[in-house]
């Protein structure tokens, strides 16, 4: 661990490239950042095309051994880097990027980076939540609910784009309110976004392809007054036998520990435990300028 230094990549693809040997270990837990950074590279063609997008790796002389990636204005994605590598970042980022809002990773090296961003910047932290990860296990359960899946379609945009916003607001995930509606027409076109439809839409299941084989789901949604109707429950079911019966063997989602309806939905479905995950908020010390 003598020889560490940070890259910091122009390009998404090229922040693949480095850390895919990193994130092939624990494709589960890594799923949502690789998730982002595909997104980023498809979102335009030019160099970084979210200028308020960071992505980082660590490199032990060949090998590399922490990852970073931020899509302000949310944390920084770390996932289970080396302790060091994660101590390192933070050391090195601390310099020029002091009001970093979090970090969301593994717990061993989660710790790691706030032990040393505090020593670099003074910013103490406090755990926000507690995410456990999913992988789809061989058997989907069938599960039923007056209506019927279809995707979504354009003209739905504004209403779906709605229901996203209030998706991070609800689990408290900061996000950027125009990347999300910009997302949701490209994901809308993509074929990505299916709801549940009992005389109107019910709710809402959106997934990210990241290779041929492997998905990543996110958002599973329902508005607050058509919940308790087993709508979400349905829609997840149909859309995984659809994904599987295309060919899709990997599928992975995550849930916040604190909410056990959720947990509690995708173990029914046929997910199971693959992981766990952690959020830090960062606290600027009173009377320091954010």
């Amino acid at each position: 661990m003598s020889r560490l230094r940070l890259v910091l990549h122009p390009h998404p693809q090229s922040f693949i490239d480095a850390a895919m040997p990193l994130l092939d270990r624990h494709r589960a837990g890594y799923s949502g950042l690789l998730a982002w950074a595909r997104a980023l590279g498809a979102a335009a063609a030019e160099p970084n095309p979210n200028p308020g997008a960071l992505l980082a790796t660590v490199e032990d002389e060949s090998r590399t051994i922490g990852v970073g990636l931020q899509r302000a204005p949310g944390p920084l994605v770390i996932g289970d880097s080396d302790p060091h590598a994660a101590a390192f970042m933070a050391r090195a980022l601390g310099r020029d990027d002091a009001d970093l809002p979090g970090v969301l990773g593994g717990l061993s090296s989660c710790e790691a980076f706030a032990r040393a961003w505090h020593t670099t910047t003074g910013h103490a932290h406090r755990h926000r939540f507690h995410l456990r990860s999913y992988a789809l296990g061989a058997d989907i359960s069938a599960m039923r609910a007056p209506g019927r899946v279809r995707r979504a379609r354009t003209s739905e945009t504004d209403l779906l784009a709605d229901w996203m916003v209030a998706f991070v607001t609800e689990v408290g995930v900061p996000d950027d309110i125009a990347r999300i509606r910009a997302n949701t027409v490209r994901r809308i076109d993509a074929g990505a976004l299916w709801l549940w439809d009992d005389h109107g839409a019910r709710a809402l299941v959106g997934f990210a392809r990241i290779d041929d084989a492997t998905v990543r789901v996110a958002p599973v949604y329902t508005p607050r007054m058509h919940r308790g109707r087993g709508y979400a429950s349905a829609l997840l079911a149909a859309v995984m036998r659809r994904l599987r019966k295309e060919g899709t063997a990997a599928i992975y989602l995550s849930a916040d520990m604190a909410n056990p309806v959720s947990n509690r939905l995708y173990l029914r479905v046929g997910f199971v435990p693959a992981g766990d995950q952690y959020h830090f908020d960062f606290i600027i010390p009173p009377g320091k300028a954010a």
